[in-house]
């Protein structure tokens, strides 16, 4: 399960030639060289351009930390995993993969 290290707005990154479009380049976190994942794209969704201002999102996966292109963070919070159930049939089968499970409201 990714933890969320932090929120911050993307500044400078580099782009990585020749990567796929979900890789939007790497970004340089306090010395630590950090890869950049478009989650728009990700989602077959238009990737984002020079022009937006989007959001990383910083989560640690086994250990390793990897920045989530996001159009804004609203709240980060903590979720028992009881909360958690199966990712809905309605999603496409490519971006649907990667999730395990999604969060049930209430």
């Amino acid at each position: 399960m990714a933890l969320v290290q932090e929120a911050l707005r993307l500044d400078q990154h580099t782009i990585v030639p020749h990567a796929p479009q979900t890789v939007a380049g790497l970004v340089n976190l306090r010395g630590q060289v950090v890869l950049l994942v478009d989650l728009r794209a990700r989602l077959g969704r238009t990737p984002f351009g020079p022009e937006d201002s989007p959001m990383m999102m910083v989560v640690n996966v086994d250990g390793e930390p990897i920045s989530l292109l996001v159009d804004q963070v609203g709240d980060v919070m903590d979720v028992d995993t009881d909360r958690l159930g199966p990712v809905p049939p309605t999603l496409e089968a490519e971006p649907a993969r990667p999730r395990r499970r999604r969060l049930r409201a209430r």
